[in-house]
């Protein structure tokens, strides 16, 4: 189901925990079962988008960190009744929004509303969970220490931005264009005198030794 609902993992194939030097490197596994059993979920900064699929069936996971994503979405009960054995429970920094089911026990070891400033409220409608406006773009601009710097910026104030700087950098041009045009015309005006009384000179030179010699 993971594979299926992020893209990002499904360029994963084989199986996931044997033999146990290629094993996946976002899953740990208990390799002493019979069959060996996935037992925990290392998935932080690894780019899914989307919203949380069902993956109650892993009911062998003691830990689960999905931190630092763009998850978006409700938070589903199932986390809170599949997995008896959950020791850590890290959601944090994604897209998350709605109430915490009443399922989830509250626990040191669980993270889920740090990054997640939408917990508690609605979900926007028609916007498959995420919290944004049809005039609003998020970017999410990810830094090593792991966290999420989240920046809306409106679409509208940016076209008409990008119009205000594009008219003042033609204006900051214009001048210096046309002052350099003006030099230049005054530049081959002067040549084209000078070229004119060298050459007039030149013509008197010539009469004055046609005169000498007559």
């Amino acid at each position: 189901m993971l594979k299926k609902a992020y893209s990002v993992l499904r360029d994963w194939t084989g199986d996931p925990c044997r033999p146990s030097s290629y094993s996946w490197i976002w899953i740990s596994c208990d390799l002493n079962a019979d069959p060996p059993r996935v037992t925990a979920l290392n998935l932080r900064s690894f780019g899914l988008d989307g919203q949380l699929p069902d993956f109650s069936t892993m009911d062998a996971l003691t830990r689960i960190d999905m931190s630092n994503n763009s998850i978006y979405g409700n938070i589903p009960d199932f986390l809170g009744t599949s997995f008896p054995h959950l020791e850590h429970l890290d959601l944090s920094d994604n897209d998350l929004c709605g109430p915490v089911p009443s399922s989830i026990k509250s626990s040191n070891n669980y993270r889920l509303q740090q990054g997640n400033p939408n917990i508690g409220k609605s979900c926007s409608p028609g916007s498959n969970g995420k919290d944004a406006t049809d005039t609003e773009v998020k970017i999410k601009i990810r830094v090593r220490r792991g966290g999420i710097i989240k920046i809306g910026v409106g679409i509208g104030a940016a076209i008409i931005g990008c119009i205000i700087v594009t008219v003042f950098g033609y204006c900051l041009c214009s001048p210096g264009k046309k002052k350099k045009g003006d030099q230049a015309g005054a530049e081959n005006g002067a040549n084209q005198e000078e070229r004119q009384n060298r050459n007039a000179g030149a013509e008197e030179s010539h009469q004055d030794r046609i005169n000498g010699t007559t």
